[in-house]
């Protein structure tokens, strides 16, 4: 009788298991990678993960972190380019190269956003408002100033 109950215990307990397998794909996130050429090769592709985050946002050399503030966000100082969050969650920016500014799906963005070939940026992740300015953690390319302040490093081929 006992191990009957235990081989109906085993049973039930693969079944369950297997059940949770088939649904958690949907719950697990694949691992997020970029800053990365968009498919059509017109610009590059920013991606943050958090569903917690009410606002995020991109600012850097790019946009040139200072005193324009056409279509971009005001934080302080700061200009930020803001990023819409996706219907899985996740949040994404995309910002042209120079010769493609001009495209209408950059029409969102000023004429003097763009990333030029073989440059060299720096930027950062804004969120919530400002409240918290982050590296970019798909970016494993960090410079880190002597004040200890690090930025993420795009190159742009």
């Amino acid at each position: 009788m006992k191990e009957k109950r235990n081989r109906i215990f085993l049973i039930l307990t693969a079944f369950i298991m297997l059940a949770l397998s088939s649904n958690c794909k949907s719950i697990v996130r694949e691992r997020l990678e970029g800053p990365k050429i968009i498919g059509d090769g017109t610009g590059y592709i920013f991606v943050y993960d958090d569903i917690s985050a009410s606002e995020v946002n991109l600012a850097g050399d790019f946009n040139r972190w200072g005193p324009n503030d056409n279509g971009r966000i005001r934080k302080g100082d700061r200009f930020t380019i803001p990023f819409k969050q996706r219907p899985d969650g996740v949040w994404e920016v995309t910002v042209p190269y120079k010769e493609n500014v001009k495209l209408p799906q950059y029409d969102h963005l000023n004429d003097d956003v763009y990333l030029e070939h073989g440059r060299r940026y720096i930027y950062k992740i804004v969120i919530d408002g400002g409240n918290k300015w982050i590296t970019d953690p798909t970016n494993r390319s960090v410079e880190r100033k002597p004040d200890e302040n690090e930025n993420s490093i795009l190159v742009a081929p």
